[in-house]
This record gives structure tokens, sequence and C-alpha cells, in this order.
């Protein structure tokens, strides 16, 4: 099953968190294709061989999308909670 990682690390000592609105606030705000794919394999759990062929496109693409909508996450976390992300 689908495991979500951003790798984000707080700088404080107590762990800020971002509330459920906030993060769906966030994940609607991605770009369309990369919304589509994080929902498809982190929330609904489909493999990466499933959102291809239910969208029509490749393994590669949906791979790619997802990384990407990953980076735009810790991005978008990172800056609403101030904290510094692994590279």
């Amino acid at each position: 099953k689908a495991a979500v990682d951003l790798d984000v690390q707080p700088m404080e000592e107590d762990e800020p968190m971002v509330s459920a609105d906030k993060l769906t606030e966030l994940i609607n705000s991605m770009p369309s294709g990369y919304r589509t794919v994080f929902n498809l394999y982190a929330v609904e759990e489909y493999t990466h061989k499933e959102i291809a062929e239910h969208l029509g496109i490749t393994e590669s693409t949906s791979k790619t999308q997802y990384r990407k909508a990953k980076a735009y996450m810790r991005k978008l976390i990172s800056e609403e909670l101030n904290l510094t992300v692994r590279e």
C-alpha cells in the first residue's frame, strides 16, 4: 500500500502540525496532474499501474507526477510551518 513520506523535519523541538483543513487546502492548490496522481496513490491507495491504466498515462508518468507532487507538498508545508526540508 502507498505510504506518504514528505521528509519534512521541524526546526523546533516541538513538532508543529498542519490541520486537516489546511492540508486539504494545500493538496487542492497543486497543479491538477500532481493532485490527481497524489490523491489516487496516497489517499485512494491505487498502484501506479492502476493509475496509469485509469488515466491513460504510463506508469513512469504516474511515478514522476507523484514524485513532483510530494516535492510540491514538502515545499508548501515547509513554508507553512517554517520547517527545513531534507534534500
